[in-house]
């Protein structure tokens, strides 16, 4: 998308004796120059009325040659994946062009996340860069199937990831346990980085594995982890936590 526009404008017509008008949520114009018009509205909001407004919006943007989308409640797991990588967006994360090189060459056959940034130099320099080559595109991921971990098969824009979408299935980045320091019967196990809750990090709550969605200064927003996968040494959470 190269342009995007919020309620760009009003459209008003007429019901048998009714007047309506409504104010479609947004405007955007993809690189290739169309035009496409989008409501934005969770499937179990949508009333008779505004189901009549969406089609009214719809013809009206078929008579002027644009494209009509009603755009519901967006996956969690890539909202969680996408609010991560735009801590990333800032072109400083991008500036070192050695590293941003490197990255691109390690990464066009696809690699686990770790594996490549291991391969790319040093770890904690590399990150910022290549996850802000993941925010521009330059690099490319299945950023809807799970929650980015160091397992996960990154590739440049112009490779294909073949074979599964990772590696293996891990904890989050950030959070991992020092090398031979206390096990799941502690309250919080050590860090090697800054004791923090992030997204894409495994936590066991009230006796349940939970992979943390997205945080706030408030609340942690999490899910229940179900299966195989659950074997990934979650973070015991401290039952004060609220």
């Amino acid at each position: 998308m190269v342009e995007i526009a919020t309620q760009p404008f009003w459209l008003h017509w007429r019901e048998e004796e009714e007047k309506r008008r409504h104010a479609p949520d947004y405007f955007v114009r993809p690189a290739d120059g169309r035009a496409r018009v989008a409501d934005v509205r969770a499937e179990d909001d949508v009333d008779e009325r505004t189901a009549e407004a969406f089609a009214a919006t719809e013809r009206a943007c078929s008579a002027v040659g644009w494209e009509f989308a009603h755009v519901g409640v967006p996956d969690p797991v890539f909202m969680a994946n996408l609010r991560w990588l735009a801590r990333y967006r800032h072109g400083r994360c991008g500036r070192e062009t050695d590293v941003v090189e490197r990255l691109v060459e390690v990464f066009r056959q696809p690699h686990g996340l770790r594996a490549g940034a291991r391969e790319a130099g040093d770890v904690l320099r590399v990150l910022p860069a290549l996850f802000h080559l993941m925010w521009t595109g330059v690099l490319r991921a299945d950023l809807g199937g799970a929650l980015l971990a160091g397992g996960t098969v990154v590739h440049t824009s112009d490779g294909t990831a073949t074979g599964p979408q990772s590696e293996s299935r891990s904890p989050g980045l950030l959070l991992r346990p020092r090398p031979g320091t206390r096990g799941e019967g502690s309250q919080m196990r050590r860090l090697s980085r800054p004791a923090a809750i992030g997204v894409g990090d495994l936590v066991r709550f009230a006796g349940q594995v939970r992979a943390v969605l997205a945080v706030s200064a408030r609340a942690v927003t999490s899910r229940v982890r179900r299966g195989p996968d659950d074997a990934a040494s979650p973070i015991p959470w401290p039952s004060t936590t609220q």
